[in-house]
């Protein structure tokens, strides 16, 4: 009867251990896909910055030009 005993105890063991294998799984997959968006976002920040960069460069080419158009006049 002892043996029945053991072995019972060692089963359920076994499945408290598949079942905290399990929930770091799905821990681990959470952790992931919130790098994975973060990820996104700074990838859009750097897109935004790029644009307002190259706007501000157009900008500074259109007072350019003006100056010398205003040289070549006068």
């Amino acid at each position: 009867m002892g043996g029945e005993e053991e072995e019972e105890e060692e089963e359920e063991e076994e499945e408290e251990e598949e079942e905290e294998e399990e929930e770091e799984e799905e821990e681990e997959e959470e952790e992931e896909e919130e790098k994975k968006k973060k990820k996104k976002k700074k990838k859009k920040k750097k897109k935004k910055k790029k644009k307002k960069k190259k706007k501000k460069k157009k900008k500074k080419k259109k007072k350019k030009k003006k100056k010398k158009k205003k040289n070549w006049e006068g």
